[in-house]
């Protein structure tokens, strides 16, 4: 059994009963209200302004004491963080997720959490905390903070966290964002793995081969000597497959640089809904994030249709979000939910049944998590049969090169056997 909860009377976030100042907004948990006061009519664990109850807050810690919140230069890694590598980012990435989560779940302040993961976060990542506690100790949402770094924070990651604001369950969706993160991790580390070698050794030794595939077929009248074979190899080599290594490696640059700007993403999102299976990963999680957080926005009383626009914004997906805002207004008109669910045509029939169902027992937050669950253990599934999809399409691909390669050389081979032959008296 876990431990049990209250609500504080000031945020309405859920503290443990063993605490006597809440987590979110610092006041104390044995302060009560005798009538409807100005926390009543703000969604659950937001925290607009700093209040009277919330200025008296914890003791800062010694650590905390000393360092002061000061605004460093934003610097060229926080600007493009694709320059320290996609595996190492998302492994930065989910590390801080995971450490600020531990920090605020122990029952350590917001504001003060940030300031300790401002002195052991990389250093990309320590003017966003700085931001961030600073907007923690003045009241404000985290998310706008986050917002203003989207090379660090991607669209659903502020999303998630907005709602997470809006429905006073921060905690529990910072740990959504980190076990994402980790999820990601361990498919591009199992991806990276899969293509290793195709791409360091078999696509540098087709580099080396093609200028011979090229040059032989071209015999001089006076025939190849040893020093002309090198000359003409040399030369094609410099000419040609320097080049497509060059610009092979630049490409791979400017993607990984340009990864975190949000019109590239934008792009690269409109390319991954077009490829078959990548496609319908990129569908699985935005609509596992959606439904799960929709049933803990609704569960936690907002209005249904504030807690779709908030889910939806939680996707991080334009097309998503679009489809999704025209659900709400669907919702504001009257429109049972299932049936604007069904309008938007991005679930399946089982999830709208599940929906209907949910809508006639009145447990609707429980039929999306499970509905939820359902969509996660499908990504979780695809997500395990993609490394060797990809392994696959690069051993056709790159595989499919180097044949085609051995059998020209093998025709120049025959040419050249045929033609000595004919030379034997």
């Amino acid at each position: 059994m876990g431990p049990r909860m209250t609500a504080c009377p000031h945020c309405g976030a859920q503290n443990s009963v063993r605490r006597t100042e809440c987590f979110q907004c610092q006041a104390s948990l044995a302060a009560t209200t005798t009538g409807p006061g100005p926390h009543m009519d703000r969604p659950r664990g937001w925290v607009s302004e700093p209040t009277a109850a919330a200025q008296p807050a914890v003791t800062p810690t010694p650590a905390a004491r000393v360092r002061r919140i000061t605004a460093r230069p934003q610097g060229l890694l926080t600007r493009l963080p694709g320059a320290v590598g996609p595996l190492k980012r998302v492994r930065r990435s989910s590390t801080f997720f995971r450490q600020f989560h531990s920090l605020i779940n122990a029952g350590i302040p917001i504001h003060q959490a940030l300031m300790e993961l401002s002195g052991r976060a990389p250093a990309n990542y320590q003017r966003a905390c700085d931001e961030m506690a600073r907007a923690a100790a003045a009241g404000n949402p985290l998310s706008e903070a986050m917002a203003r770094y989207p090379g660090l924070f991607l669209q659903w990651h502020v999303g998630l966290v907005r709602g997470a604001e809006a429905g006073g369950f921060l905690p529990q969706a910072l740990d959504e964002i980190a076990t994402a993160l980790e999820l990601e991790y361990e498919f591009r580390a199992a991806v990276l793995l899969q293509v290793f070698y195709y791409v360091f050794f078999l696509l540098p030794m087709i580099l080396l081969v093609l200028p011979v595939a090229i040059i032989l077929p071209h015999e001089p009248r006076d025939g190849w000597t040893a020093p002309g074979l090198i000359d003409a190899y040399l030369h094609t080599f410099a000419t040609i497959s320097v080049p497509i290594g060059l610009g092979l490696v630049a490409a791979y640059a400017a993607l990984l640089l340009t990864s975190g700007l949000p019109a590239v993403q934008r792009v690269r999102q409109r390319i991954v809904f077009a490829i078959p299976l990548a496609g319908r990963i990129a569908r699985l999680a935005a609509l596992s994030r959606f439904t799960r957080l929709l049933g803990l926005l609704l569960g936690a009383g907002l209005p249904v249709g504030a807690a779709v626009e908030e889910a939806a914004a939680a996707t991080g997906n334009r097309a998503f979000i679009d489809r999704l805002s025209r659900v709400a207004r669907a919702l504001r008109e009257g429109t049972p939910l299932a049936a604007a669910l069904a309008q938007a045509r991005l679930f399946d029939a089982d999830a709208l049944r599940l929906t209907d169902t949910g809508q006639l027992t009145g447990d609707m937050p429980g039929a999306l998590a499970r509905i939820a669950g359902y969509y996660q253990t499908e990504l979780e599934t695809r997500l395990r049969i993609m490394p060797r999809v990809i392994q696959l399409l690069a051993f056709l691909v790159i595989g499919g090169t180097a044949v085609f390669l051995i059998i020209t050389l093998f025709r120049i081979y025959v040419g050249y056997i045929d033609r000595a032959i004919q030379w034997i008296p």
